[in-house]
């Protein structure tokens, strides 16, 4: 069993356990990452992680489609009019620019958290089907995802894409429409706990949903430019609504506009919500299994902290991550990478190069062809399968198992491969891999044990084992002695522009990272 202690972590700190922090809480982290984080140690690597602020990428633009009336090609289109029929190619640019914020964001748990809460607080952009929506849907968690969980709750129930998504833009005085009210309840706050009725659970009724669906009457959606979210006080409930002893009898009274920040301040005097919101981070970014044990003596004591804190999301993660349980070398491996941390963390471990951003075409185009890989795994960033989420991170008893499968293995296997041979390419410009940017830096290249040593800490989470390790040198230097690849090396560093040399010292190099 693992630690179950939430102390601060004060054992030894190895570059194991630097790359466990930034395995879970970034898309793979590149060798220096590790590096930086292997000499800074735990805590200023945490505060690094919650502090760190990306620069603000640049807007995404229309890289490919001329019959866009509105948005020329290599302009952005986040404030351009709704045009009917032209949100597909809009769509397909926000999806390949997501993609390039995850593989460009450096240092930083921002990228991860938006997932999360994207996963979270779900929205399809197949359903809502406005680009500019979802873009600016997006960017409450770019922007705010680490900060209070409050203002985030506020903030998803009368955006744009959850006002079109759930079906709130139609949820009106006399036909009260009761997806969100319900999807607020079950998936985005408090959660279900027991069943103790038809449709009733110890933490909500079905009464309660029709409550809170009439405190969400009154907003809607428009679709034009800078004005998506309007409310209309004709279209709002101003009777008083009453809840259930799951929230002590509360009426909330009639207040227009803001009423429904008060239904939010209702659920969130629960403790049990604090207690719903960390067991979704603890699954996120540690593991799924929540033990009796765990339950008690982490998320319990976690969740005091979230709500003690007035639901701020830093103290809780800043804990969590410095925790004697989070580092205990129990998880160190034991979650199965979903498809963006397999392909986004192999894209930034290999330290791909991809064109400039002058390019556009170019770059989109890669970009896309990324987001296609990803989706084929099964796990398309802009749509989850249904409200519920990836079901990875809920549903017993596979949880990331669900992930590898017969038609997604293939699928990563030839993302290597493709990767690695540099095939992915729009108009003959490849995503380039060098495998020289990463040897090169290794502090001792010509002694084949040292370079395979270095290379395992950058890709696995665990040491391997002698024989493991002999696989590999085996896959380097097949059937001949270490000395054969310190003079082969040796040669190319000598002669670095002899093309046949580099060549067969490439060669060599692929079939050891494949």
């Amino acid at each position: 069993m693992p630690n179950l202690s939430i102390e601060k972590y004060t054992g030894a700190w190895t570059v194991w356990h630097a790359s466990h922090l930034l395995r879970r809480t970034l898309f793979g982290p590149n060798r220096q990452e590790i590096l930086n984080a292997t000499a800074n140690g735990l805590d200023v690597t945490v505060e690094n992680l919650l502090n760190t602020i990306p620069p603000v990428p640049d807007d995404p633009v229309n890289y490919f489609y001329a019959d866009d009336p509105n948005v020329p090609i290599g302009s952005s289109w986040i404030n351009a009019e709704f045009t009917p029929g032209k949100e597909g190619p809009r769509r397909t640019s926000y999806n390949a620019w997501e993609i390039g914020n995850m593989i460009n964001e450096s240092g930083s748990l921002r990228t991860k958290m938006t997932l999360f809460w994207l996963n979270h607080f779900v929205t399809e952009n197949r359903v809502v089907n406005d680009a500019r929506a979802f873009f600016k849907y997006l960017n409450i968690f770019r922007y705010k995802g680490l900060g209070n969980f409050r203002e985030l709750v506020n903030e998803v129930t009368v955006s744009g894409a959850m006002l079109i998504y759930l079906n709130g833009n139609q949820n009106k005085a006399g036909a009260p429409n009761e997806n969100y009210a319900r999807e607020l309840m079950e998936l985005f706050t408090i959660g279900k706990g027991p069943q103790i009725g038809d449709g009733n659970y110890t933490n909500y009724t079905e009464d309660d949903i029709r409550e809170a669906a009439k405190v969400l009457t009154g907003y809607t959606t428009v679709r034009k430019p800078y004005d998506d979210v309007i409310y209309r006080s004709n279209r709002h409930d101003k009777s008083t609504k009453t809840f259930s002893a799951a929230f002590n009898n509360q009426t909330i009274e009639n207040n227009e506009e803001n009423e429904y920040k008060d239904l939010v301040n209702m659920i969130l005097a629960q403790r049990e919500t604090a207690r719903f919101i960390t067991r979704k981070i603890y699954r996120w970014f540690l593991f799924y299994e929540i033990t009796p044990e765990i339950e008690q003596n982490v998320i319990g004591p976690l969740a005091d902290i979230l709500y003690d804190n007035d639901y701020e999301l830093k103290p809780v993660l800043k804990t969590f991550f410095s925790s004697k349980h989070f580092h205990d070398t129990y998880f160190h491996g034991c979650q199965i990478k979903s498809p963006v941390d397999f392909n986004i963390g192999l894209i930034r471990q290999l330290e791909l190069i991809f064109p400039p951003k002058e390019d556009y075409f170019d770059l989109y185009t890669l970009w896309q062809k990324v987001f296609q890989k990803v989706s084929l795994q099964q796990q398309d960033i802009a749509n989850p399968p249904d409200v519920s989420g990836w079901k990875a991170y809920y549903q017993e008893p596979q949880y990331y198992r669900m992930w590898v499968n017969a038609v997604t293995l293939p699928q990563r296997q030839e993302f290597v491969r493709v990767v690695l041979e540099e095939r992915i390419s729009p108009r003959g410009v490849p995503i380039g891999f060098d495998p020289f940017k990463i040897i090169d830096n290794l502090s001792n290249p010509d002694d084949p044990n040292a370079l395979i040593n270095e290379l395992c800490e950058l890709f696995y989470p665990l040491p391997l084992s002698q024989a493991q390790l002999d696989d590999l040198k085996e896959a380097l230097i097949p059937g001949l002695p270490d000395f054969e690849w310190t003079v082969e090396y040796g040669d190319y560093k000598a002669n670095p522009g002899d093309p046949d040399i580099k060549k067969g010292v490439k060669n060599k190099l692929i079939k050891l990272f494949k």
